[in-house]
């Protein structure tokens, strides 16, 4: 009995590890982490989507939606992928909305 037991435990042990669906808790906190980019500082007069969302008390999703349907001028820095927005032209840019 033993060595049919033995043999049933090392089966479904190599099983669960070929197997992609049953991966541990572990193995998928690691896989959601994101690797770190340090990003360089932001220019004085300028402020990033997180900080324009966080001085107007809007989402970040709110921001780009101004963005890309209401035409909030951003700049955008060569081979960055953020958008910086211009304090001065922000403010311009509300008084026409309100």
């Amino acid at each position: 009995m033993e060595k049919g037991s033995k043999a049933r435990q090392q089966t479904q042990r190599r099983s669960a590890e070929s197997n992609p669906r049953k991966k541990t808790a572990e193995a998928v906190r690691q896989r959601k982490q994101k690797p770190f980019r340090l990003q360089p500082p932001v220019p004085a007069g300028y402020m990033t989507v997180q900080q324009t969302a966080s001085y107007l008390g809007v989402t970040e999703r709110s921001i780009y939606r101004y963005i890309n349907e209401y035409g909030l001028p951003t700049v955008r820095p060569a081979g960055k992928g953020r958008h910086l927005i211009k304090r001065d032209i922000l403010e311009d840019w509300l008084k026409k909305y309100e």
